[in-house]
């Protein structure tokens, strides 16, 4: 009856990913940001995760924890590290998120860029603070989980090693461990 559960969800997930990787924008968008990522791969990984996130978020069971885990994981791979590989070394140490605050509502790939980096190490908080219930602890771990897929990406060619990136994706583990921890504190 479990399996037959997770089947089900798993085909309800596979059509999801049908109709969303057919939508034009959803799929230029992919495209222009993970080109060498099947875009019903990572979708299919996405809402996954997601599901797994919701049903962790409603009622954690170590079973759907470690799905969690590993698709998250495999989400932060295909986002990070299946990009073109660049001949030299990437390294951006200039401040440009300024600039960027001021185009933010006018172009997509800026926006885009901002609300993802945000966004793609909110979970991360909400798995750490599964593990420790010190946030400092996990906000430790987390900047030093970020700061070395950063440097993998800067090591294997795979990405930039960006100074914004790291301060970006910092504020977004920041604010999930902060959320999380306060709200199972009110529950408590």
């Amino acid at each position: 009856m479990k399996y037959k559960n997770l089947l089900i969800e798993l085909v309800i997930i596979g059509i999801i990913t049908i109709i969303f990787a057919s939508i034009p924008f959803i799929s230029k968008m992919l495209y222009t940001f993970l080109p060498n990522v099947n875009r019903y791969l990572y979708l299919f990984v996405l809402f996954s995760f997601i599901l797994l996130m919701g049903k962790n978020l409603i009622n954690y069971q170590r079973t759907n924890f470690i799905g969690l885990i590993i698709t998250y994981l495999v989400l932060i791979v295909l986002t990070l590290f299946f990009r073109e590989k660049y001949l030299e070394y990437q390294y951006i140490g200039k401040f440009y998120l300024v600039d960027w605050f001021k185009n933010i509502f006018n172009n997509k790939v800026v926006f885009i860029n901002i609300v993802g980096n945000l966004v793609l190490f909110m979970p991360l908080g909400f798995i750490l603070n599964k593990i420790s219930k010190y946030k400092l602890i996990n906000i430790i771990s987390g900047l030093l989980i970020i700061i070395v897929l950063e440097i993998l990406q800067f090591i294997t060619k795979r990405g930039v090693l960006d100074l914004v990136d790291i301060l970006l994706n910092s504020i977004g583990l920041i604010i999930s461990i902060l959320v999380i921890s306060r709200k199972e504190k009110k529950y408590e």
